[in-house]
Formats: structure tokens, sequence, C-alpha cells
């Protein structure tokens, strides 16, 4: 179901393979650059696709999903850890079915993780841990392009803004997964012995700008098999961030908007629907 991988990534017209997924969409003489992330990588996927440069060197504003170093701080790691633990008196075993439990714990038991350590773990918390730490041992472990970039333009001394707050983000965390606990799990089990290969194919479309491979293998699964995940992590997000791209056409300065790869892809996707507004926009 590609569920685990497409949540840690984390989310029209068919696009033709290009070089890169970095589009430039202008409007009469306004134009601004939105390069699709990949939030985890390894050292070896850098350096970066001529095009993020290109049109980082561009932009006087930098657009993320968020603030990036409030979503570091201390503060808020201790927030996201209140809401996606249980309280006292509800655990995992507490809450799914035994059957479920019992392949975690397998699973666990397999890859020396002391269940005991996660059983305060909510779903959605356990999905993302366990996924970052199987990407770790495949040594994908280094600064996404959003950090890359971040880091970047604080040097730089670019503008940078966000399109949404932290708190809205782990909004969307705490939601997910409610009412669908077992269904979740096991997805993400059933994800793992295939996680590698999943990656591979998802770093190779993010590269070349292969919209379709990306719809295929991320996109459809997640929006055929949790609709109502898919409505909340991608298109309510989308919706809210459209009218804040489309107001950057009115600004003097050039921005490059930098945000998760599936956010950009398929019939919900911000390039499909900001090209039938009347944007044109050219693949770089």
């Amino acid at each position: 179901m590609r569920l685990c991988l497409a949540l840690t990534l984390l989310l029209w017209q068919t696009l033709v393979l290009a070089d890169t997924s970095v589009w430039k969409v202008s409007k009469g003489e306004q134009s601004l650059f939105i390069g699709g992330t990949l939030h985890i990588l390894a050292p070896s996927d850098y350096p970066l696709p001529d095009s993020f440069s290109t049109s980082y060197q561009q932009a006087q504003t930098l657009v993320f999903e968020t603030d990036l170093s409030a979503l570091s701080s201390p503060e808020f790691q201790l927030q996201m850890l209140t809401a996606l633990t249980y309280p006292d008196g509800k655990n995992l075993k507490s809450v799914l079915e035994e059957d479920t439990y019992q392949r975690l714990n397998t699973y666990c038991q397999a890859r020396d993780l002391p269940l005991d350590n996660f059983l305060k773990f909510k779903p959605a918390l356990l999905t993302i841990t366990l996924t970052m730490i199987e990407l770790q041992r495949m040594g994908i472990s280094s600064a996404g392009v959003d950090e890359h970039f971040y880091k970047q333009g604080t040097k730089d001394g670019k503008t940078l803004l966000k399109l949404e707050t932290t708190e809205q983000q782990l909004q969307f965390l705490t939601s997910m997964g409610e009412g669908q606990e077992d269904q979740l799990i096991l997805s993400t089990l059933d994800d793992m012995d295939s996680l590698a290969k999943m990656m591979a194919t998802l770093k190779s479309a993010w590269r070349s700008g292969d919209s379709n491979k990306l719809l295929e293998t991320a996109i459809m699964p997640i929006s055929s098999d949790y609709p109502e995940l898919y409505q909340n992590l991608l298109v309510s997000r989308n919706n809210s961030w459209l009218p804040q791209i489309e107001a950057m056409f009115k600004t003097p300065a050039t921005e490059f908007i930098l945000v998760g790869t599936l956010h950009l892809v398929g019939p919900d996707g911000i390039i499909e629907r900001l090209q039938k507004s009347g944007y044109r926009v050219e693949q770089l």
C-alpha cells in the first residue's frame, strides 16, 4: 500500500518525463518556482539536480511547508510527543486487536526493537518511527531538500516564509489513523519488506520529475485505501496553500516554494490546479 513511505515523505494533466521535480509558474510578467522535495535523503543524493540550485539563485524568498526551526525546537518536540502518545491507562496493547499486536511484536523482536519502548506511541507516531528506523538501516538519514535549503537560505539572508504553522501540522498528525489503528499498523508492517525498493523507485521518480510514477507508486494507493487520510494530509492542505501561492504573484520578489513532492502531482496536486486556473507551467 506504500502508506508508511508516503506518510514519511509527506504527499491533472499527465506530465511527461522531465529533468526534475521543479516547475516555473508564470502569470503575465510575474513568475515563481515550485520544487518538490523529499524530507529525508542519503548523502549520495547530493548534489541535488541543477534546477534546484538555479531556482534558488533566482529567488529572493524561500517558502516552506512550515517553520523548520520551530519544528525542531525542544518545545515542539515535547508538544508532539504529548499529542502522539497515549495517556496513562491506555497503550497499543489495549487499542490493537490481538493478532495485530502479536504481528507487531514479532516484527520488533526480529529487529531487536523492544516493543515496550513503543507501547505508549499512537499508531501514527509508531508508523513514522518504524519507517525512520528502517530508512536509517538503509543509510537514508541525512537532511532532506527542505532542510538543505533552509540552512542555505538562512546563511544567505533570504526571506523565509511558511505555508502553515507547526500546530497545524501536528493537528494533521494527531488525527492520522484514528479509528483505523489496526489497518495503519498492518499496512506499515506489510510495507517494511519492500521499503528499500519503494524508496529507490520514489527517489528515481522525484529526481527525474516522473509524475506518473509518483502517482502510481504513492498517490493512488493512499487515495484508494485511505481516502480520509488522503483528504486530510494532501487535499485539504493543498486547498489551504493555493490561495497563499496565488497571492505571491502580486509581490515584487521571486519565490521558490519547497513542499513535499506528493503535494504537486495528481488531479488534486498544486501543479495541475494552477495550470487549470490559467497559469503557465513549465517543468524544468
